[in-house]
């Protein structure tokens, strides 16, 4: 049995590669916040050190490199601008994504069980 499912994807307003579902959001979704805060890095943001902080670019998509600066990343945390602190943090501003509304087909795996 399948059944189709909406979620949503934010995508690079430059090049729009696709970074993150709304699933991985923690913070930021209402309109207080200037950036999504994220649950933990997401695979195109490479290996983190394991201390410190940086700047997260985008790494494009397929064989065209892109680079636009996103957000920033700290292991210790970050004050949103709601002035709330996220920690760790993971934080890809607003202004430089697009939200898209995607359709996926989700195959459903029905068991019964039967006791007698």
């Amino acid at each position: 049995m399948s059944a189709c499912v909406l979620a949503e994807e934010y995508r690079c307003k430059a090049c729009r590669a696709p970074l993150f579902a709304a699933a991985r959001v923690t913070h930021g979704a209402d309109d207080a916040c200037a950036s999504y805060f994220l649950d933990e890095p997401m695979r195109w943001m490479g290996p983190l050190p394991a201390s410190g902080q940086g700047k997260l670019a985008c790494p494009g998509s397929g064989k065209r490199p892109c680079g636009a600066k996103l957000g920033e990343w700290s292991w210790t945390g970050t004050k949103c601008g709601c002035g709330e602190w996220v920690a760790p943090a993971f934080h890809v501003a607003k202004s430089r994504v697009d939200a898209r509304r995607c359709a996926r087909l989700v195959r459903v795996v029905i068991i019964r069980i039967c006791i007698r």
